[in-house]
């Protein structure tokens, strides 16, 4: 019995002292497209950058890395942009995306990882259409 608690309470003071154990997940807010109603997307007559507010209550923190993806009104990925480096500390956020499907609704999501190792947790798709 001794053994397991000593084992336990080794467990929870790594944990306590681990960086990312209590790490926050950082936020993200997609600004561009803005509207998150698939049946009335943001109208574009040019393809966009794809801009967004990213957040980390953690005390220290930075912005490792993100990922962008887009889909079509299947749900097809018609973009990912793959896990890119970021490094930094800055809050607003923009890409320029290749060229995109136009005449058909997309959804973006765009997830963010902290120093921490710690991936948004929850991000709202955003929806738009670019016309030709």
């Amino acid at each position: 019995m001794k053994k397991i608690v000593s084992s336990l309470f080794l467990a929870i003071l790594m944990l306590a002292f681990s960086t990312s154990a209590f790490a926050a997940a950082p936020n993200v807010v997609v600004n561009t497209p803005f509207s998150s109603i698939s049946g009335n997307p943001t109208v574009y007559s040019y393809q966009p950058p794809i801009a967004w507010y990213q957040n980390d209550t953690d005390a220290n923190s930075y912005f490792a890395e993100y990922w962008i993806l887009i889909y079509d009104e299947s749900w097809n990925v018609v973009y990912d942009s793959g896990v890119v480096t970021q490094n930094t500390t800055q809050k607003n956020m923009s890409v320029v995306v290749p060229t995109l499907p136009k005449n058909t609704t997309l959804a973006v999501g765009v997830s963010v990882k902290d120093n921490t190792g710690a991936w948004t947790s929850d991000t709202t798709v955003k929806f738009m259409y670019i016309e030709q």
